[in-house]
């Protein structure tokens, strides 16, 4: 079975492991030796903070392997660079590093009869623990990560938050999502209110 079609009991079982995975820490951003993400090799030099991480170890690197590669081009690197140099206007570096998987898109989740056997292929490092967030949703998969998130998005969306666009995207595609609408629709059909919680206290 993969991500996509896990059933509500091994969702909130592969919440738990990641929760209990991000639990893990380190005083440091990366790990004590390079690892790979399917066959591209992935440095992890140690750095105390994420933002910087991130540019060096991951965005920049990365762009530059497919600059040498033929699969990117100048000017797209260009834009890497300037986007780069901008990651601290959006980003922050948490006060904890977090182990994570690090590929944990849904082809790496082993499950069987509901219940989660295990995550293969990892690309173990220690990182800002929504990075696991981009890969949960690799490739349209939607899980336990996502769901976890969902009240956080809905007050974004209902408070009129500002986000980069990049988080608005995918704010959009939890709030659209067929389960989030159902679990919107059974709270407006709810017929009992706690009053002190209905009106806003005058200033």
């Amino acid at each position: 079975e993969s991500a996509g079609g896990l059933s509500d009991g091994a969702q909130i079982q592969a919440a738990d492991l990641l929760a209990a995975l991000h639990d893990v820490s380190a005083d440091s951003f990366g790990f004590d030796r390079a690892t790979v993400i399917g066959g591209l090799h992935q440095p992890n030099d140690e750095n105390p903070n994420w933002v910087d991480f991130f540019r060096d170890q991951r965005l920049l690197y990365m762009a530059g392997q497919a600059l040498d590669a033929g699969r990117l081009t100048e000017n797209m690197m260009a834009r890497v660079e300037t986007l780069a140099g901008r990651l601290g206007d959006w980003l922050e570096s948490p006060a904890t590093p977090s182990l994570i998987h690090g590929d944990l898109w849904g082809g790496n989740v082993l499950c069987h009869r509901g219940r989660i056997l295990g995550f293969i292929d990892p690309a173990i490092y220690y990182a800002d623990a929504e990075i696991e967030l981009a890969f949960l949703t690799l490739f349209g998969t939607f899980g336990a990560a996502d769901i976890f998130y969902a009240p956080v998005v809905s007050r974004f969306i209902t408070y009129g938050f500002g986000v980069p666009g990049f988080a608005d995207s995918y704010m959009q595609a939890v709030w659209t999502h067929d389960w989030l609408q159902q679990w919107i629709a059974a709270a407006e059909d709810e017929q009992w209110v706690i009053e002190q919680y209905e009106s806003v206290p005058a200033a």
